[in-house]
């Protein structure tokens, strides 16, 4: 049976905004380990698929003589924060249907916190 509100067309429409968050925090995230790989020399220096992020941290934090460790931990929270923040945003898209379902998990995705990643 067809809904004459018309309601069906606008929850695919909110479905499809909602499925784009976790697309691109998946993009970020998966760049952003690709280039902690290549930080860690797991990947070579000629691997395209980086944010650039990593040196971005060191060249901001080079004029206050920051260790490289602390580097290292403030990217290894930056890639937690976006994959965790992903996952929220996968499940949100996945169990939303709009009219209350899902809803909590679509709540939990938004509260998290986006990472302050410079990605455009």
């Amino acid at each position: 049976m067809k809904n004459p509100s018309g309601a069906a067309p606008v929850v695919a429409f909110k479905r499809l905004l909602l499925l784009s968050w976790p697309v691109w925090l998946s993009v970020v995230f998966l760049s952003n380990l690709a280039d902690a790989a290549k930080g860690l020399g797991w990947l070579p220096e000629s691997w395209a698929f980086a944010s650039g992020n990593l040196r971005f941290i060191r060249g901001a934090t080079a004029r206050y003589g920051t260790p490289g460790v602390v580097n290292g931990a403030l990217f290894a929270g930056v890639v937690v924060w976006e994959g965790v923040a992903a996952a929220l945003f996968w499940r949100a898209a996945w169990a939303f249907r709009g009219r209350g379902a899902g809803r909590r998990a679509v709540y939990r995705a938004t509260a998290a916190p986006r990472s302050p990643s410079r990605q455009a």
